[in-house]
């Protein structure tokens, strides 16, 4: 993910709203460029190791996996303070999902141990002033690796030692 990326992406929503258009459709709009550009770009990888009843190690010993949100919604917020707490729990709201189907495994989820904080930029280019947020959040996103194990299953490999581990958000 790339801060500028998802400013254009963000800039291209608000630029196909119709001039005069209610506030609601501007927000509307900036969820979904937000939500379809994480979707579409953040890249989570996983090590994965697990054994068979021999016990034979599988072969397979990593693999990415894709984020979806049931639901992204920020909605309004008095404080650019308290817009990224709403915009924090729509981001870890997320579903994370392995792109291989073969691999059986609980939903994994991300560790937070940060909030997401915005300060004021103190910039006054209103094109600087995106960027330097969606920074912040593409930033923010690259911490939430969540190092604990999940166990599953990937085909004949039923015993996680220790199973999936996420190792990267790019």
């Amino acid at each position: 993910m790339i801060a500028s990326d998802l400013k254009d992406a963000i800039k291209s929503e608000m630029n196909s709203i119709e001039s005069g258009s209610e506030p609601s459709v501007y927000s509307s709009a900036f969820d979904s460029a937000v939500s379809t550009y994480i979707e579409d770009n953040c890249e989570l990888s996983y090590s994965w190791s697990a054994t068979d009843a021999v016990p034979t190690p599988d072969p397979t010993i990593s693999f990415t996996a894709s984020l979806s949100f049931p639901s992204f919604n920020i909605g309004n917020a008095t404080s650019i303070e308290a817009w990224a707490v709403l915009l924090q729990a729509a981001i870890m709201s997320a579903v994370i999902v392995p792109d291989d189907s073969t691999f059986l495994l609980p939903p994994m989820i991300f560790l937070l141990t940060n909030p997401l904080v915005i300060p004021q930029s103190g910039l006054t280019d209103p094109d600087e002033a995106m960027e330097f947020v969606c920074d912040k959040i593409v930033t923010w996103i690259k911490t939430l690796i969540n190092p604990t194990p999940v166990p599953g299953t990937h085909l004949t490999y039923t015993i996680p030692t220790p199973g999936a581990m996420m190792v990267s958000i790019s």
